[in-house]
């Protein structure tokens, strides 16, 4: 039921115990969001053993296309090369639609990128994420492979890294 929290609009659902909320500019598309969020879910339910057929290359570029418009150039070109070396991946070992992603590949994929910082891959895997999330939302996938897999911790030499400041005679 939406409700007004402050100055914005709130849409919440229960789906099996579970509270989806999602911030709105006004009730009406607060409502609308419920609505589809409800459907969704039932669509979900009555097919459950149905895989995403959606191929990546095209989830991909869909995804590079929408994000055009909102983003920065420099955050497009980024997101688009992490996108491209997941393309490649997908290509060397034959995954076609998004349904053939599971958490076995997300491991793989690192062993793909190994020559890459540990940094470069996190960043990779948040923008392939961020890619099928977007994907959930625009309703062109029904599930998230990325979903059971953890970003693995950066590795010590950026964790321990400490800024140098400059002294007080080079300012």
């Amino acid at each position: 039921m939406a409700f007004k929290d402050k100055n914005k609009w709130r849409g919440s659902v229960t789906i099996q115990g579970k509270r989806y909320t999602k911030t709105f500019l006004n009730k009406k598309l607060a409502e609308i969001w419920e609505a589809q969020t409800k459907l969704a879910h039932e669509k979900k339910s009555l097919s459950l053993n149905v895989t995403d057929t959606e191929p990546i290359t095209k989830l991909i570029g869909k995804y590079l296309k929408s994000c055009q418009g909102f983003k920065k150039s420099s955050t497009v070109t980024r997101e688009k090369y992490s996108l491209t070396m997941f393309q490649k991946f997908c290509e060397k070992h034959v995954i076609i639609t998004c349904g053939d992603l599971d958490k076995g590949t997300w491991k793989e994929y690192i062993e793909f990128r190994k020559d890459s910082s540990t940094r470069t891959i996190n960043l990779d895997l948040q923008t392939i994420n961020k890619m099928f999330q977007w994907g959930i939302e625009e309703e062109l996938i029904t599930n998230n492979p990325m979903i059971c897999f953890k970003i693995h911790p950066l590795n010590d030499k950026v964790i321990n890294y400490t800024p140098i400041y400059l002294s007080d005679l080079e300012i």
